[in-house]
């Protein structure tokens, strides 16, 4: 029982620093990819485009992190197998699947993006399969609450 904790525990703590980070970038962004494209890579073209791309994509970033951080909130007070932890991994894919449409476009000016739209379309589809099982243990579960 305490790994279980401790891995919830740590999930959690990373779940922070991701958040601290997306914090970070928010604020420099252009800066960082302005040094990068422009700078290092002389890109400026692709320097805007991933810049918008990125500002596009952090709501559903921001929202995908307060799901994961209350799911592993609940998780930590042992309430698995809830109906909102559910709507978090709907809402998680949901994310996944907006990422995938924003960077799929983002793909056809820089070819980079490709593969966030095929990592984040391929979490989507798994997202929904780990969703459509917690919906059926959480059934079968209420089902044997009610059961004298």
């Amino acid at each position: 029982m305490i790994k279980k904790s401790f891995s919830a525990t740590l999930t959690l703590v990373l779940c922070y620093v991701f958040s601290a980070c997306l914090a970070f970038m928010c604020a420099f962004a252009p800066t960082v990819f302005r040094w990068y494209f422009v700078g290092y890579r002389n890109l400026p073209s692709v320097a805007v485009t991933v810049t918008v791309t990125f500002y596009v994509c952090v709501p559903f970033a921001a929202i995908a992190l307060y799901l994961l951080i209350k799911t592993l909130l609940r998780i930590k007070k042992r309430e698995v197998l809830v109906s909102e932890n559910v709507s978090a991994m709907r809402g998680l894919s949901w994310c996944c699947v907006a990422v995938c449409v924003i960077t799929g476009v983002a793909g056809i000016i820089y070819f980079p993006f490709f593969f966030i739209f095929a990592a984040s379309g391929f979490f989507a589809l798994i997202l929904r399969v780990i969703k459509n099982v917690f919906a059926y243990a959480v059934d079968v579960k209420d089902e044997n609450d009610y059961t004298i």
